[in-house]
């Protein structure tokens, strides 16, 4: 038995193939051992490089360690805690993220969703279908975007540091199989459509929406993927592919026409989700007739475009 306390400890959240894992349960290379392993690779790393660096040097070594062992010693500190159940667990992992180093407001979010299972059943397995659909599904750099466009596609606009508390609302009197659900089918369905707004996955779209979502996407712009989504909701047949279209390219209309005159983003930040609550299935004449008249009353047609030379020379179509 390796009673290295470094190694043990590294074995703990890394089950070596073949060996018994010291957590039982813990499948090898599972997800939450990931970080921890990492940080103990960096660390480690660091060391050596470190002593290798004295290597030749006894003096600067011990130097060296000395003022490690002081810090290790003086600086840090360790505090256990210790809960009887996974809710009060859950509750600590959320209060001390809120009041202490920021967290991303996706990992609370899900924190909060498994909080809704009575037992560590239901907890697992609201744990791994958040997995099947965020975790596995979208880059760690664009959970976050896409959580705050789904919201602002159906409900109201929000920013940023608002999205926790903003999901904490809709989720606050729903009971595990009602979050499970919310999961698994609200969230999944505009998942599935966020990544075709960012050109991922198999593109079976038809063309008279694809070319507008390529356009739209190479703008390197967010502000416009709120309306989009809540238009790829109501999708149905070919005649609705070709209005969602119509109205996609007036999309494009005013945020080239905004880039090209330079103008700020907040008007669409904060109309697009507007128009993007009221998108009705069977009813997106309304919605580009919404869309007509703010691009005609802001003057944000191609006409009033002011196109520089050098734009052509660049060829460029970015803010």
């Amino acid at each position: 038995i390796n009673s290295n306390p470094i190694n043990t400890r590294f074995r703990m959240f890394n089950p070596v193939k073949g060996e018994k894992p010291i957590i039982k349960g813990l499948p090898i290379n599972t997800s939450k051992s990931r970080p921890i392993v990492k940080n103990h690779a960096r660390i480690q790393k660091w060391l050596n490089d470190s002593l290798k660096r004295y290597e030749k040097n006894k003096e600067k070594r011990f130097e060296f360690l000395k003022s490690l062992f002081s810090v290790l010693r003086e600086k840090l500190k360790i505090i256990p805690f210790q809960t009887s159940t996974h809710n009060e667990a859950f509750t600590l992992f959320e209060v001390l993220n809120d009041r202490g180093l920021q967290v991303s407001q996706a990992d609370l979010l899900k924190n909060l969703c498994i909080k809704k299972g009575k037992n560590y059943s239901e907890q697992k397995d609201i744990y791994n279908k958040w997995q099947e659909v965020i975790d596995e599904t979208l880059e760690e750099n664009n959970k976050i975007q896409f959580l705050r466009t789904s919201f602002n596609s159906k409900y109201s606009f929000i920013r940023k540091n608002e999205l926790y508390a903003a999901y904490r609302k809709i989720l606050k009197d729903k009971n595990y199989k009602e979050t499970y659900t919310f999961i698994e089918t609200d969230l999944k369905n505009d998942v599935d459509n966020y990544n075709y707004l960012l050109l991922l996955g198999d593109n079976d779209l038809p063309q008279s929406i694809q070319k507008w979502i390529t356009l739209l996407y190479h703008t390197e712009t967010a502000q416009w993927r709120s309306l989009a989504l809540a238009l790829f909701r109501v999708r149905a047949n070919h005649e609705t592919d070709e209005k969602i279209g119509k109205t996609l390219s007036l999309i494009f209309e005013i945020v080239f026409t905004m880039i090209a005159n330079k103008t700020r983003f907040n008007e669409i930040e904060n109309e697009f989700p507007e128009i993007a609550t009221k998108v009705e299935k069977g009813k997106i004449e309304k919605t580009y007739n919404l869309l007509k008249t703010f691009r005609d009353k802001k003057g944000l047609s191609y006409k009033d475009a002011r196109i520089d030379s050098e734009d052509y020379v660049k060829n460029s179509c970015r803010p």
